[in-house]
């Protein structure tokens, strides 16, 4: 996310005074020994939702509590790693299992890792929710899956879960409409054949369909969940143990990529991506960041669609505080009708009527413009209902040598409770926490929300898995070296491979990108075996 530097008010409200919680200033807390220190960046989701939460903890534990707020976290991991760290919670946009991936000295003493393993909070009740559920109960399956550190834990190598942090947010992320540029003849798009249907008719009615940043793409963050839909949750899970399809080896291996769903999401990207198309603003490959999002946002070039997050609205509001946004649901693969266990979806047409049917609550097998079979209808529905988390790298974290180790376990339990999720979700206007809510709580939270947020929950409060991101559980991603989307030793990201001038050498097809990615694994698979530890076969 990108950061809009804002003057941080050092003033404490009477209230927090009172009840001993504070916010951060330049001399920090009285007595910092005896109280509970959290750093947290002021990005996209705010940091006032962490003050209010701190505040509530010390009105029901009476333990004092001092929230520092800063422009950003860079510094932070340093700051843990270092083995110097003031704070006992560290609000970061860095996994748990990326600082906690060797064991390191500080001082006279040396740790297994350098962040406290939480796995005790996330397997006992916690006593914020009346010891009823624990936050593994409650945890999106994706996320306990994603935040997984594997771990030998005996002689016959069986493999246990370890946690090193947890998310304080679930961050989504989607195509963003500007609803000022956007027409009404424009139907939103529920297929990718209709997505790109719509990028033609928008580039022929002289408005640009999408722009981005070459510099800082988000489209590696999104467009691996149309490999989702094809290829469905569960082989996916495979793919991130680095196992081939089922029935097709169970031993990790070059294999892994080769998944038709990789090839067919590709070839939605180079239809989009394909500079001769003009389906992207020409300063998509030449401009930062924040500028695209600034010529997004003001309407001056015509936008209609980016790539974006659920935080744009709230992280631009200084600057465009008219802005009319909306982020609609991810169209479904069209491939996909290829794969469906009963065949019974004839063509696009059909499968968007199923769609349309799907999002109107519809389970009858039989409508206007579909006619399927319960298989068909219940793989397309789980594709159309699931959603990619963009950045699951939003982490509070403890340094294992903190003197508050057990209190700052206590203050995320409470984080994680009932009360604190909807404190986080209604001091910040919509976003939420990466657990279940309860209809009750969304229609809560929905209340409070704006517009534009209130369309991110529904995209979310609508879906039924969380698609992971989960380059951290296997050592295949943490040290072997293998990316998260096929472009191992290519040079560059696959939406910078697409988006290349086609008469230049640079430039590879979605099936180049797709046999090279995976010639160069198979090549590279003992030296991928060496560093991970276990053979990682070619074949």
């Amino acid at each position: 996310m990108k950061h809009f530097k804002k003057t941080l008010s050092l003033l404490l409200t009477a209230g927090l005074m009172l009840s001993g919680a504070a916010c951060g200033g330049s001399n920090g807390p009285e007595n910092p020994n005896e109280t509970l220190m959290i750093r947290i960046p002021d990005l996209g989701y705010g940091y006032e939702w962490m003050e209010a939460l701190a505040d509530r903890y010390t009105q029901i534990t009476g333990t004092k509590t001092y929230v520092d707020v800063t422009d950003t976290d860079y510094s932070y991991a340093t700051e843990i790693q270092g083995g110097a760290a003031k704070y006992d919670i560290y609000l970061i946009r860095a996994t748990g299992q990326m600082l906690a991936s060797n064991p390191v000295r500080v001082g006279t003493r040396t740790y297994d890792c350098i962040l406290a393993d939480l796995t005790d909070i996330y397997t006992e009740p916690n006593p914020y929710d009346g010891n009823k559920q624990t936050i593994a109960d409650k945890l999106l399956p994706g996320y306990l899956y994603a935040n997984a550190s594997m771990k030998d834990e005996d002689e016959d190598g069986q493999e246990e879960a370890h946690y090193y942090g947890i998310q304080y947010v679930d961050s989504i992320m989607g195509i963003v409409r500007n609803k000022k540029i956007w027409k009404d003849t424009w139907a939103i798009p529920n297929t990718t054949d209709e997505l790109l249907s719509l990028c033609e008719t928008i580039k022929n009615e002289g408005c640009t369909p999408f722009i981005w940043s070459s510099k800082q793409s988000y489209w590696p963050n999104f467009w691996p969940t149309w490999v989702y839909q094809y290829q469905g949750y569960d082989d996916m899970i495979r793919f991130w143990d680095g196992l081939p399809e089922k029935g097709k080896g169970d031993d990790p291996s070059a294999q892994m990529w080769n998944r038709q769903g990789w090839l067919e999401a590709m070839k939605v990207m180079e239809n989009l991506l394909y500079a001769g198309n003009g389906y992207m603003d020409s300063y998509s490959l030449s401009v930062d960041f924040t500028t695209a999002q600034g010529y997004f946002l003001s309407g001056g070039r015509n936008i209609a669609m980016m790539i974006n997050g659920d935080w744009i609205e709230n992280e631009m509001k200084k600057n465009y505080s008219d802005a009319d946004l909306d982020m609609i649901r991810t169209p479904v693969i069209s491939s996909i009708i290829n794969v469906l266990p009963e065949k019974t979806v004839a063509d696009d047409a059909e499968l968007s009527a199923l769609i349309g049917a799907i999002d109107a609550g519809n389970t009858s097998l039989k409508g206007d413009g579909y006619d399927v079979a319960q298989a068909d209808y219940d793989r397309v529905k789980a594709a159309r209902t699931s959603y990619t988390n963009g950045l699951p790298d939003h982490q509070a974290l403890v340094p294992v040598y903190s003197k508050k180790v057990d209190l700052a376990k206590d203050f995320l339990q409470f984080m994680c409770s009932d009360e604190g999720m909807m404190i986080m979700s209604k001091t910040s206007k919509g976003f939420m926490l990466p657990f279940r809510y309860t209809t009750e709580q969304i229609e809560e939270i929905n209340e409070l929300a704006g517009d534009y947020v209130r369309s991110c929950v529904a995209l979310r409060s609508h879906g039924e898995q969380m698609f992971p991101r989960a380059i951290w559980r296997s050592r295949l991603f943490t040290v072997g070296g293998m990316p998260i989307t096929p472009c191992y030793q290519l040079g560059n990201s696959v939406d910078i491979i697409l988006s290349a001038n086609p008469d230049t050498s640079t430039y590879k097809s979605a099936a180049d990108i797709f046999r090279q990615n995976l010639a160069n694994v198979q090549t590279g698979a003992a030296g991928i075996g060496q560093a991970v530890g276990f053979e990682f076969k070619s074949r």
